[in-house]
């Protein structure tokens, strides 16, 4: 019931004397009041949604980015990072702690080819070079796939830690277990990260980078405004 007829309901009960004629006119202005309160309700909710849905696209857009800048530094795809991100999170880790890893075994790789015995030794122990049949270095997934092709063969499991340490750093002991699964485990995980629908498009991270280079244009057009104003207002 309205707003209305539950004032006359309390006048009924409590016996008051009070002039209808006012009491209509309350009725009607205790109305319109909260039909503007509805409305404003409703402009508050619909302002939040785009700010949420805003919020939920920069989001996003900044984690496209942050794929295509790891696909840059590693020199794999997109789709690669992806893949990596998945495996880390399906051996319970932080999406980022492989990737990370395969970047220290990529500053192995160039230690190794500019002559460093330790990270040589390390390689040639696992049978693996780190360039490609035509001399070029190998790219980072395809060394990652060697070396633990490598690490699969070595019975001895305090040799292979010790291997995975010297060419991954301090965090190799928690790649093992993916590492024993050799490279058959490797492509395993990234089929079945494409079988799950693969992830980010490579049209959706051209969108995202748009999209962040336009919210850092009017971040610098704010900041313009924002100094013009300052400069009135001091």
């Amino acid at each position: 019931e309205g707003s209305g007829g539950v004032l006359r309901e309390m006048i009924a009960v409590f016996g008051f004397g009070v002039d209808m004629r006012e009491l209509k006119k309350g009725e009607n202005q205790l109305e319109d009041f909260f039909g503007k309160v509805k409305g404003i309700a409703h402009a508050f909710a619909g302002a939040f949604a785009i700010h949420e849905i805003f919020s939920f696209a920069e989001a996003q857009a900044h984690l496209l980015d942050k794929l295509e800048d790891t696909a840059v530094a590693l020199g794999v795809s997109t789709d690669k990072v992806q893949e990596f991100r998945y495996a880390s999170e399906a051996m319970g880790d932080d999406a980022d702690k492989l990737l990370n890893s395969i970047g220290k075994l990529q500053v192995s790789q160039q230690a190794a080819a500019q002559g460093s015995k330790a990270q040589a030794e390390s390689f040639k122990a696992l049978g693996v070079n780190v360039k490609d049949t035509s001399g070029k270095m190998k790219s980072a997934d395809e060394l990652f796939a060697d070396v633990a092709e490598g690490i699969k063969g070595i019975e001895d499991p305090s040799k292979a830690a010790a291997v995975a340490v010297k060419l991954f750093g301090r965090g190799a002991r928690k790649l093992l277990p993916m590492l024993k699964e050799g490279r058959e485990g490797v492509e395993k995980l990234g089929k079945e990260f494409q079988a799950l629908g693969g992830g980010y498009t490579k049209k959706a991270i051209e969108s995202g980078a748009k999209f962040e280079h336009q919210i850092a244009r009017q971040g610098a057009v704010v900041k313009s405004l924002k100094s013009q104003l300052l400069v009135q207002l001091f």
